[in-house]
C-alpha cells in the first residue's frame, strides 16, 4: 500500500526527530562543532526529503500495455534506471519502459511527467 502525503510527512518528521535526538549539539559545544553538526544534519534531511519526494512519483508503470503515440498498443518491457543530478547529488530514478512493435518507438511515460522533464533533459 502506498503512503499518503500525510503518512510520508509523519514518517519523515519521526526520522528527523530521531536524527536530532542523536546528533543535536550538546550544551557547551564549540561554534565549530555546532556548525559541523548543523551541516551533517542538514545534508541528511535534504537527502531524505528529496528521496521520499522522488519515490512518491513511482516508476510510471501503467500496465502491461499502453497506447503509443501512433495509436497502437505498446508493451511494457522493463524498468530502466536513469541517473539524474540534483542539487543534493545523483539520484537514480527507476522508469518503466514501453516499446511499440508497430512503429518501432520506445518511450517512458514517467519522462512525460513535468517533475522529470528538466532534470532528464539536463542529464541527457
Amino acid at each position: 500500500m502506498e503512503e499518503t502525503r500525510e503518512e510520508r510527512i509523519e514518517r519523515l518528521v519521526s526520522e528527523f526527530r530521531k536524527l536530532l535526538e542523536e546528533r543535536f549539539p550538546e550544551k557547551g559545544s564549540t561554534l565549530e562543532r555546532i556548525e559541523e553538526l548543523t551541516e551533517e544534519i542538514g545534508k541528511v534531511i535534504e537527502e531524505k526529503i528529496e528521496d521520499s519526494a522522488t519515490k512518491q512519483e513511482g516508476t510510471g508503470y501503467v500496465g502491461r500495455q499502453v497506447t503509443c503515440e501512433c495509436g497502437k498498443a505498446a508493451r511494457y518491457v522493463r524498468i530502466y534506471e536513469k541517473e539524474v543530478l540534483t542539487l543534493h547529488g545523483v539520484r537514480t530514478i527507476p522508469r518503466a519502459y514501453y516499446h511499440c512493435g508497430d512503429c518501432g518507438k520506445g518511450f517512458v511515460p514517467l519522462d512525460a511527467a513535468r517533475i522529470w522533464t528538466e532534470a532528464l533533459r539536463a542529464c541527457g
